[in-house]
């Protein structure tokens, strides 16, 4: 995004061009990892907050391992997906 005085109207303008908006780097090489490791938990069934994710697609042992994941809300159900998606940075 350096050299853009307002980055919004050209992630938009990028967005609409593209199809998806370039972005510096987010998160650290660890963050990505520990995410995939609790995301692949949460997948599982294991909800370290004894919280069920508002959606849940896709089990571990019961879906076909080619078909569409999505977990709606994974915040809810484990700390430290939590603090990084509800980090105000």
């Amino acid at each position: 995004l350096d050299g853009h005085d307002d980055d919004a109207a050209y992630l938009s303008s990028q967005l609409h061009a593209r199809g998806y908006a370039p972005t510096p780097q987010l998160l650290s090489h660890e963050a990505t990892v520990m995410l995939k490791d609790r995301m692949s938990k949460l997948f599982r069934g294991e909800f370290e907050t004894g919280i069920y994710p508002d959606e849940w697609h896709w089990r571990e042992g019961i879906s076909k391992p080619n078909a569409a994941r999505e977990i709606c809300n994974a915040w809810k159900s484990d700390r430290k997906i939590a603090a990084i998606v509800l980090n105000e940075k």
